[in-house]
């Protein structure tokens, strides 16, 4: 709401003081309209300050908005825990004791992950030619030895 009060503000900062040299800055909507598209950074360059008080105004509007987009991008990034490892430590540091009730079934999960990959590294040697054939009937690490129906 604050940026909101910004662009108003400055604005009709803007408006007072362009209006009378500027035929850009007509009407106080001419500039609302040249403070949101500043705020947003699209910056049309349709309707440009000329006087020193108008582009001060157009340089707090502009600080407004980078720091409006920063606070959007930590909240976006907080909300989908980028950055995190979901028990509050930073990515990249071994999570501590169970802190989630979905700790279980990330820890199943990461298990069935390293047991695909153990056999796709299998079956890539063995496809490659780095790999013998095998031949004691023993299943590629990680597959399930139950036998299958029908065999």
């Amino acid at each position: 709401m604050r940026a909101v009060g910004v662009v108003l503000v400055a604005s009709l900062v803007a408006y007072h003081a362009e209006h009378p040299v500027n035929p850009e800055f007509a009407t106080f909507g001419d500039a609302l309209w040249w403070g949101i598209v500043t705020i947003t950074t699209v910056g049309y360059g349709d309707i440009v300050p000329k006087t020193t008080t108008g582009r001060w105004a157009a340089v707090v509007i502009m600080v407004t908005g980078i720091a409006v987009l920063g606070v959007l991008a930590g909240s976006l990034a907080g909300f989908f825990r980028l950055g995190d490892n979901g028990n509050g430590s930073p990515a990249g540091e071994p999570a501590g004791p169970a802190a989630t009730p979905n700790e279980a079934a990330l820890a199943t999960l990461t298990a069935e992950i390293s047991a695909l990959r153990l056999q796709v590294e299998f079956l890539t040697r063995r496809l490659t030619g780095t790999l013998p054939d095998q031949t004691s009937g023993e299943p590629p690490p990680g597959q399930d030895t139950a036998p299958t129906p029908g065999a």
